[in-house]
Order: C-alpha cells, then sequence, then structure tokens
C-alpha cells in the first residue's frame, strides 16, 4: 500500500495551501495505474489545490470506463493537524449517477475550521479496492481512459501541471524574495487617495473588496516606511524593514508563487504570479508584481497531465513580455530557469542579460551572488478569479509622482501600454508569440 502526504499552510488572507509532500515516485492523478489493481491493493496520489476555511472539503474521484461500476472501488481521505489529528474523515457517499460511461466516488463533506490554527496540515489520500477478486476484463490502463480527483469542485490536475512546471528562480542573494500578499497586507494602511488619510490599518483580504474602499484610487501604504523624502537615494530602509519582519514573524511569510491555470480558444496556459515587498530599482516603489506564462498548443487537460510539453514561455519584464520557444528555454528537470533581475525584479531568460538589466540600477555588485529557489522550496498556491485580494482594484503600493514611483495594481487588473495589453483576460494577446 502507497500512502502519501498533502501538506498545507494555512495563509492569514484565509487560504489554505497545499505544497507536496510524501511519495515522489506519484507524479500526476493516475490513481489507477497500468493493468489495474491489485485485490485489496491501493494506490494514493499527490495534489496540490487550495481550500477556504468554513468551506466544504469534498472529494470526487471519477474513473472513466464503463466496466468499473461493478468493481468495488472505494475513496478516503483523512486531516492531521498540527495537533494531530482531526476527528473526522471524508467517509465515502452516495453520487448523482453520471450521464456518461463512467463511475464517480463521492466522500461527504467536511468543513474546514475556520478558527483553524496556522501550521501544517497533512491530507492522506486513499483509493483502494475491497475486492477479492477482480475481473480480468477490467484494466484501468491510463491508455483506455482518463481518472482524476476533484476536491473542492477544484481538478486536482490543474495543481499537479502547474507544479510541473514551475520555475527555479535566481534571484540576487539580498534582494527581496517573492512574498504571500499577506505581508503587505499585515504592514500597510489602505487610503483612497494620496490627499486622505488612511481608512484601514491592515486590512484583511475581505476588507479590500468593499465597495466603499475599493477604488482604482486607493493603494496600499507602509507607513513605516514614511516619511520617504527622496528614496531614490536611499536603498537601505525598505530592506532593512523587510528583514525585520521576517525575523519577527518566523515562518509567517514563505516564499510563494502564485499559479493561475486556464484555457482559451483552444490552447491552455499556466499563469505565475510573483509579489515583492519592494522594487528596489531606480525607481524604487513600494509592491511589485511580475509574472511568468507558460502556454500549450493544445487545451486537452488529459494530454497535458499525461506529459504533453509546452511550446512557449512568456516572461514579464518592465512592463513588457518577451516569449521564447520551448525547446530553446534553459531547465532544471522541468522547471524553466528565470533570471531575476536585481531591485527590479524583471525576468530574465539569461544570466547575462539579468546582469545588464542590474548593472543600470544601484544593485550591479549583489548580481554575481544568486540564490537560487526551485519548486520544492516555495509554496505554489493556486488561484482563481474569486480570491478576494484579486478583485482589489487599487495599488499595491503608496501611490507616488511620477506614476513610475507607485505601487503597481494587481494582476486582475494590470494593464500594458497604457491599457492595450491585458495579461490577464488575454493570456496569448500582451506580448509578441514566438509562433
Amino acid at each position: 500500500m502507497r500512502l502519501s502526504a498533502l501538506l498545507i499552510a494555512i495563509a492569514a488572507a484565509g487560504l489554505l495551501l497545499i505544497s507536496c509532500g510524501g511519495d515522489s515516485a506519484v507524479k500526476l492523478p493516475l490513481a489507477l495505474q497500468d493493468g489495474g489493481i491489485s485485490p485489496g491493493g491501493a494506490s494514493s496520489g499527490i495534489y496540490p489545490i487550495a481550500l477556504r476555511p468554513g468551506e466544504p472539503f469534498t472529494a470526487t474521484y471519477v474513473i472513466r470506463n464503463p466496466n468499473t461500476k461493478a468493481v468495488n472501488v472505494r475513496l478516503g481521505l483523512s486531516i492531521i493537524g498540527p495537533d494531530g489529528a482531526i476527528p473526522d474523515r471524508l467517509r465515502e457517499a452516495s453520487c448523482p449517477v453520471p450521464a456518461q460511461a463512467e463511475r464517480h466516488v463521492c466522500t461527504r463533506p467536511f468543513i474546514v475550521p475556520t478558527n483553524a490554527r496556522p501550521g501544517r496540515y497533512a491530507v492522506d489520500f486513499e483509493l483502494w479496492s475491497g475486492a477479492t477478486t477482480l475481473p480480468s476484463s477490467v484494466r484501468y490502463a491510463s491508455a483506455s481512459h482518463a481518472d482524476w480527483l476533484t476536491i473542492a469542485d477544484r481538478d486536482t490536475r490543474l495543481a499537479a501541471i502547474a507544479e510541473r512546471y514551475a520555475p527555479a528562480l535566481h534571484l540576487a542573494r539580498r534582494d527581496f524574495a517573492p512574498m504571500p500578499v499577506d505581508i503587505l497586507l499585515d504592514h500597510s494602511s489602505l487610503r483612497l487617495s494620496r490627499d486622505t488619510q488612511p481608512v484601514l490599518r491592515r486590512p484583511s483580504s475581505a476588507q479590500l473588496i468593499n465597495s466603499i474602499w475599493n477604488k482604482p484610487t486607493s493603494f496600499l501604504d507602509v507607513p513605516d516606511l514614511e516619511p520617504k523624502g527622496n528614496r531614490i537615494l536611499d536603498h537601505t530602509g525598505a530592506r532593512n524593514l523587510y528583514n525585520a519582519i521576517l525575523r519577527e514573524n518566523k515562518g509567517r511569510y514563505p516564499v510563494t508563487l502564485y499559479a493561475r491555470a486556464g484555457a482559451k480558444d483552444g490552447r491552455f496556459f499556466i499563469q505565475y504570479w510573483l509579489f515583492y515587498f519592494f522594487n528596489d530599482y531606480y525607481n524604487d516603489h513600494e509592491g511589485d508584481w511580475e509574472w511568468l506564462q507558460v502556454n500549450f498548443a493544445t487545451d486537452d487537460l488529459a494530454a497535458i497531465a499525461s506529459g504533453t510539453p509546452p511550446v512557449e514561455l512568456v516572461y514579464s519584464r518592465h512592463g513588457v513580455g518577451a516569449a521564447r520557444p520551448w525547446p530553446a528555454v534553459e531547465k532544471l528537470g522541468s522547471a524553466p530557469v528565470v533570471y531575476v533581475g536585481a531591485g527590479s525584479h524583471a525576468n530574465y531568460f539569461d544570466d547575462e542579460d539579468e546582469r545588464q538589466d542590474s548593472k543600470s540600477s544601484h544593485n550591479e555588485d549583489e548580481t554575481y551572488e544568486d540564490r537560487t529557489f526551485t519548486p520544492d522550496e516555495y509554496v505554489i498556491a493556486l488561484i482563481s478569479d474569486d480570491a478576494p485580494w484579486l478583485q482589489f482594484q487599487g495599488m499595491w503600493g503608496e501611490q507616488s509622482l511620477p506614476s513610475g514611483f507607485s505601487g503597481p495594481r494587481g494582476p486582475m487588473w494590470q494593464r500594458l501600454e497604457n491599457g492595450a495589453r491585458d495579461p490577464w483576460n488575454d493570456p496569448f494577446g500582451w506580448y509578441p508569440s514566438t509562433r
């Protein structure tokens, strides 16, 4: 019997973030694998997903094979928290009979506690058969059908794909690392305009989308960085504050990338959004958003989950996009390598381009002492359009003049070239393509 664990970290913004752990041999949601299960045997898988405290946690395993309707296949998930096992188990429930030729195995709802203690949570997933014999005609080969698990209505194949192509990040050793948005929310005030006083200190993700405060002119301001004066001549204040926050909140703000997957016009994409506490370039500003995008020529999720490779990679840099064919991209395994410009956080395909970018700033002496974050060293948080903080229309950092010294707008509200390009709503149109 193989058991694997999903490690879940609870973020202050109200998400349960699951990073991979357990049996590294299980990479894809093909829990019933080549040739079928042995009598009484079991198989398990690794499925990173995101959940919110207070929402029902349910699981459905879909088996695409009409012959499986007569086979006793069961699904079980148990949850272990920082204080030990949670005294409840996801038990099997009756499923609606699907119209298609497939079998569904479901669990009863489990409510993630709203007062769940921050820490690591493990979810053990197990699929097994209690039959003493299995008909020889029943085979669970991936070539004949697709299996997948959905938890809380999220297709877990998306998480497996997002993990597989998550980047390896090369950053200057003393530069800011990508963080969860909580690090800014916990250390900022919300202001409605440059001419008004703060209306909220330490706003929550839910408060950001209150119609009274969610305005294009609103912005998050870090008061501990004021008065800023001529900050272009002071390169240490923001870094000292950032380092102090990390020291005082050890483990609260892990290195984090936000992953968003979707399809449009017959093609599939994964976007990875990176939030930095500060942009320490010639145009210093609080907050910084950058992103990269992995593109596929098909939107067939089963084919992509089974290994159909990407065709193109796109990096954001200085308000534009740069693309490169997937075969020409430097990789560590399946992870594309990103060279991050020191201070600016612009993304580059090559080390030399990153160094040239950094020489344009006051960080040129740091470029040659890089550190690398691989996907197993950071949290991959899956996001969708309904995440509250994504709805915030304002700026993630103080609003200043000239505009290049202001914090950026969030991922859903990024507009390039004076609004002509929209990476969130037009994922294949915001950059010069290589295809």
